[in-house]
């Protein structure tokens, strides 16, 4: 046992988080979330002690019991959200289970016996479910809606009510109450009895691992852990291992990882291979640490993503990333920088990082703490860049000022005259950059010109190549540097500056109208080269410049290269990546751990460590380039609802299909990108296929599409993805808007042949006419002869 919790004592490596969370500011009912669910389109479902609440990726919505509404929400207080096979809710509140029915948008009861049926958990069961009663457990079948005991005998308290259920084995059920501690539920004995091996009666949670281990949350006492065979295999609590809290919640289990929720102590995460804590807690002025430290449930949804549920702060999602950006904190707090931009970086030969800011003077970042130090001294000061001057010191540009030594033992600064003063007075008051690159014997001083000093003799020369017109070239900085070599980019040039002979040649060049911006060196020896026209390799073998096509962006900021083949790019503020050999883009954003920013060339020649390190407007971004990317498939794009003039219409599609009057006053269609990621901002792309077809760009979740004319519709969407490519377009439904009746062709089938009745009872009547004035005729003539021939 010693040995085994001297192991619990150890601290998990460090993993980073995003954390999005929905609370009061965005609409939550109430900031205690009691229960989370993400149904089978997407939907999170959010359970609060006053009111449900939905989100659907647009819209946060509330649901509540209203007394004059019978199909209302039963009751405000949520145990739990659950959904059967069919996509059919299930909601159970403190007045009975309710199933919801979205078209309707009504709540309808379950009974049992004719009364409001009680739950407080739930295990899917095939079909149906087990549902854990006040006093026992009852099997449920959606099909009819019958609810019956598991066992018809019941023992211990009658008020027991069932907060957790778990299969522990094929025939045997484990339950846990709230005040009866656990019973143990024999199927295929068809009894239950007390669990033979925990006799405590206050049981907080329970839980059932991978390795079908029971672990078992006492009140205030820690958690217990049990083989299969019911055998205690060692108890945790704060006093003999790693634990940070004793008020366990809840349990949860991903990738081999045991997550804690805790009253106080925030999440504590248990590595069950190793037996090793990490933690994810909320830290004052870090605001990228956990919400909130008192977490009442913690869900994993289908995707494999974490939720928390906190007992102050709402709901939040959990993403492990693999970037974090470290922003401005007050002067002195060790989570992160004294002033919002990094103008330069300098890695140190120790665990170091040197960062300059844009007024912030110089900070430091221990990579093995986390910790960063400000100095006070420096501040006010912007450090436009960092090198090397010996073990104790650094040289630091500052814009405007000159370059100054930093003692890194004394924290103070003072100048440096490298160069002499009307030289150093040019080029620091012109309001362009100079920047700083050391090598053992030399000090490489690029402003408009390039200057060496030699650390030997104090001598400063320099460099003269009267083939390049330097005033175009400000601003240059050292990108790579070997044994012959230094690489400098420029507005408009690459070069390659002999360290030997003090040669400069260019090596590529801008077009005319462009400039280069940024550039870094892969391992393959090519150089990447970011400009106001986009992205370009110089391949060093061939001596060309290739630029590569994308339409996602067309300016780059800043660039960095890192040993496993990757281009990390700041354009348009936003942040790529470019897998080399798979010649592909990837786009990154929040949901990745990258916040907006817009990022500066910071370079740093020689990458010491895994992790590579960007500067930017809005802070310090640090990228753990071991963590491949995820080859995520596709979202599933979904329709979720059809509102006719503001009722959904749902239940009247078949087969895609709805037919609607053409007297309508809107049709709206909302859709859902179902995928890992519930908060990646996707752009859609929806097509109008009538007549006309019109194509509309947007990144809303819901198309308006306002009064159609008669006609038929057929309307389908796709969307972005995270390496710029589009799905292929899913049809959500064809519309069929009817003419009104005075155009619709039965009315005008019925015109035509009223018109025609009429013309042929017009014809009929003339020839009825013509036939009797033939008739009056005859009789006339008939007439006539018989007077001519009698009255004679």
């Amino acid at each position: 046992m010693g040995m085994l919790f001297f192991v619990l004592f150890a601290k998990a490596e460090e993993q980073h988080y995003y954390f999005k969370q929905i609370s009061l500011e965005q609409g939550l009912s109430q900031s205690r979330v009691q229960c989370i669910h993400r149904d089978h389109l997407g939907v999170m479902w959010i359970g609060t002690k006053w009111g449900l609440n939905s989100y659907d990726q647009s819209e946060l919505k509330n649901y509540f019991h209203d007394r004059d509404q019978p199909h209302s929400l039963p009751d405000n207080f949520i145990r739990f959200i659950t959904e059967d096979h069919l996509g059919q809710l299930y909601v159970s509140t403190q007045k009975g289970v309710a199933t919801y029915h979205k078209t309707e948008n009504q709540f309808h009861s379950l009974l049992y016996k004719g009364e409001l049926f009680q739950a407080w958990s739930y295990l899917p069961t095939g079909n149906g479910f087990v549902f854990g009663g006040e006093e026992t457990l009852y099997t449920y079948d959606p099909a009819d809606q019958s609810i019956r005991p598991v066992f018809p005998h019941t023992d211990g308290d009658a008020r027991k009510c069932i907060n957790r259920i778990f299969q522990w084995r094929p025939d045997l059920l484990i339950a846990s109450s709230r005040k009866d501690g656990l019973w143990m539920f024999d199927l295929a004995g068809k009894r239950m009895y007390r669990c033979p091996f925990v006799g405590e009666r206050e049981i907080n949670t329970i839980f059932v691992d991978s390795h079908n281990r029971l672990w078992v949350s006492l009140y205030g006492r820690g958690l217990l852990c049990y083989s299969g065979e019911g055998k205690q295999l060692f108890s945790l609590s704060t006093a003999n291992s790693g634990l940070n809290n004793d008020i366990i919640f809840d349990l949860v289990e991903k990738d081999d990882q045991l997550w804690i929720a805790t009253d106080g102590g925030g999440i504590n995460i248990l590595d069950l291979s190793t037996l090793k804590f990490s933690y994810l807690k909320y830290i004052s002025d870090d605001k990228q640490s956990l919400p909130g430290n008192s977490i009442y449930c913690l869900y994993k949804d289908r995707m494999d993503n974490i939720w928390g549920g906190s007992i102050r702060g709402g709901l939040f999602g959990i993403r492990k990333v693999f970037i974090k950006t470290y922003k401005d904190v007050p002067l002195g707090n060790r989570h992160g920088i004294s002033e919002r931009t990094v103008t330069s970086l300098y890695e140190d030969t120790d665990t170091l990082l040197w960062i300059g800011t844009d007024g912030g003077g110089i900070n430091s970042f221990d990579r093995k703490t986390n910790a960063f130090r400000h100095y006070p001294s420096t501040y006010g000061e912007k450090v436009t860049s960092i090198a090397d001057f010996s073990g104790s010191e650094l040289l630091l540009s500052c814009f405007n000022k000159g370059i100054f030594i930093f003692n890194k033992l004394t924290a103070q600064m003072y100048p440096f005259p490298v160069i002499n003063d009307s030289i150093s007075g040019r080029e620091f008051s012109s309001g362009d950059l100079v920047n700083l690159y050391a090598t053992k014997d030399h000090i490489y001083i690029l402003g408009t010109r390039v200057y060496v000093y030699d650390k030997h003799t104090r001598q400063t020369t320099i460099i003269y190549a009267p083939r390049i017109e330097f005033e175009r070239k400000i601003a240059m900085q050292a990108i790579y540097s070997d044994d012959d070599d230094l690489y400098l980019v420029g507005t408009n040039d690459l070069f390659r500056l002999n360290r030997k002979t003090h040669e400069l040649f260019s090596l590529v060049s801008t077009e005319e109208g462009d400039e280069f911006t940024s550039a870094c060196r892969d391992d393959k020896g090519n150089f990447w080269i970011g400009s106001t026209a986009g992205l370009l390799c110089y391949h060093t073998r061939e001596g060309t410049a290739e630029k590569i096509q994308t339409s996602l962006f067309h300016s780059v900021s800043g660039l960095a290269c890192d040993k496993q083949g990757r281009i990390w790019i700041g354009a348009q503020n936003m942040f790529f990546a470019y897998i080399i050999h798979e010649e592909r883009f990837v786009i990154l954003d929040e949901s990745d751990g990258m916040p907006f920013n817009e990022l500066i060339f910071t370079p740093l020649p020689a990458l010491r460590t895994r992790n590579l390190y960007m500067g930017g407007t809005m802070g310090l971004v640090r990228i753990d380039t071991d963590i491949a990317f995820e080859n995520n498939s596709s979202p599933v794009l979904q329709l979720l609802d059809a509102k006719l003039n503001g009722r959904s219409t749902l239940e009247q599609i078949r087969d895609r299909r709805i037919s609607i009057p053409w007297d309508h006053s809107s049709f709206n269609i909302q859709v859902i990108a179902n995928e890992k990621s519930s908060f990646r901002k996707h752009l859609f792309r929806y097509t109008i296929a009538g007549k006309n077809e019109t194509v509309i760009e947007s990144y809303l979740h819901t198309l308006e599409l306002g009064t159609l004319a008669p006609g038929e519709y057929t309307i389908s969407v796709a969307c972005d993805m995270p390496n710029g490519e589009w799905i292929e377009p899913t049809e959500l439904v064809t519309v069929i808007v009817s003419p009104p009746w005075w155009k619709s062709a039965w009315f005008v089938l019925i015109c035509i042949s009223l018109v025609l009745c009429a013309g042929a009872v017009v014809f009929y009547l003339l020839l009825r006419k013509k036939e009797n004035r033939l008739k009056q005729k005859m009789r006339e003539h008939e007439k006539r002869h018989m007077r001519r021939r009698y009255g004679s």
